[in-house]
């Protein structure tokens, strides 16, 4: 049986095991850390969104989720905050790989600034 060796003389799979294996818990911890931020950030987004949509200040800059609040606004939040918990799930069962460790921080902090730009716009900053 032939198996495959990368540039360096490792296996495929192998430098995201040591990576893993050198950070393990400590990294875990984290990536869980900040998929509770992108949960929370998302739940923040929302409720921004929907004050800043009643005030005219904001608007939703999908378009997908416009055209859903109009219609139905219970569905379009439930929506939101169903794809947000799937896909953190998603990233929670591939946290071995460290692409994903550091895919979630740049996705957090991304919706962090989102966020804080957001609370800027509702006070009028």
């Amino acid at each position: 049986m032939a198996t495959t060796v990368g540039a360096g003389g490792e296996r495929p799979g192998h430098a995201e095991s040591l990576w893993l294996a050198r950070h393990g818990t400590s990294v875990q911890r984290l990536l869980f850390l900040l998929l509770c931020g992108l949960v929370a950030f998302n739940a923040c987004d929302v409720l921004l969104t929907l004050r800043g949509l009643s005030l005219g200040r904001l608007r939703e800059g999908n378009a997908l989720m416009s055209s859903l609040l109009h219609i139905n606004t219970p569905l379009a939040i439930t929506i939101k905050m169903v794809a947000v918990g799937v896909g953190s799930l998603l990233i929670w069962h591939l946290r071995d790989r460290r692409f994903v460790f550091w895919s979630t921080v740049m996705l957090t902090g991304g919706y962090g600034v989102l966020v804080f730009y957001e609370t800027l716009l509702l006070v009028g900053l």
